[in-house]
């Protein structure tokens, strides 16, 4: 027999209650035995989003709007910001 534990609201312990839901007392989780009742889909656990949105973001060039490109200068290896449209716009 095997336990699948649900994410219960508060609010919600009378509805998981009555289509099944058992409440562990020494957990203080809601659980199902076996099968989920179609009813309980929405309390299980989802998975957490790793998202890195430093890596996401992009600046955006002050003239045109489109994504700027990293590059590097030959001659000291500065690193600055480059427009890919309006190809004589650069910041450092």
């Amino acid at each position: 027999m095997e336990k699948i534990y649900l994410d219960v609201p508060t609010a919600h312990r009378a509805y998981a209650e009555r289509h099944g839901a058992v409440l562990d007392r020494e957990d203080g989780r809601y659980f199902v035995v076996e099968e989920v009742p179609a009813e309980l889909y929405s309390y299980l656990p989802k998975e957490p989003r790793h998202r890195n949105y430093v890596d996401e973001a992009k600046e955006q060039c002050t003239v045109c709007g489109a994504a700027m490109e990293i590059r590097e200068r030959r001659r000291d290896s500065m690193v600055f910001y480059r427009c890919a449209s309006c190809l004589n716009a650069a910041w450092t």
